[in-house]
């Protein structure tokens, strides 16, 4: 499962989303021109 949220300062982060619902791992962190 993957979870994506994007905070105001512009950059977009993908977790990796475990059964329990944690975010087990950064997977990527892109900034957003």
């Amino acid at each position: 499962m993957l979870f994506f949220k994007r905070p105001a300062f512009g950059r977009i982060y993908a977790f990796e989303v475990d059964g329990y619902g944690n975010r087990t791992g950064l997977l990527n962190s892109i900034t957003v021109e």
